[in-house]
């Protein structure tokens, strides 16, 4: 079975490579394409969680330090307002850098992670350039 072109002549192995080497390029740039339209996705909904998660953290400290008056107000009649709320400032002091140093050590795996990633795009990248030329 030979295959024919518009005009009626046959097609050679060149011509075949050649529409293989198009379509190649073709579907890579697609693929750029869509993991450009993903990043963009995954960028828009990660700002908006960020600013969610913003205005949620806002309004929690905000009735966080309202109870923690209260707190203070209520350890002031059974010790000095000064102690009551030195008490529950280191209180909130040693809470805070437990949490500021977990934080920390997650950070440091995300940017295991992401430098991970961004090496193996490289590498993709590299791999198909040579694989086009």
């Amino acid at each position: 079975m030979s295959s024919t072109r518009r005009d009626g002549a046959d097609l050679t192995l060149g011509d075949h490579l050649a529409d293989l080497g198009h379509e190649l390029e073709t579907l890579v740039d697609k693929e750029l394409e869509l993991t450009r339209l993903e990043m963009r996705t995954a960028i828009r909904t990660s700002m908006q969680t960020t600013f969610t998660l913003g205005a949620a953290s806002t309004i929690l400290t905000t009735g966080l330090v309202f109870l923690l008056a209260a707190v203070v107000i209520g350890l002031s009649t059974v010790m000095p307002a000064w102690l009551a709320a030195g008490t529950i400032g280191v209180a909130l002091l040693v809470v805070g850098g437990g949490i500021a140093k977990r934080a920390k050590t997650l950070m440091a795996q995300v940017g295991e992670v992401a430098e991970d990633m961004v090496e193996e795009a490289q590498e993709t990248e590299h791999a198909v350039a040579e694989g086009v030329r």
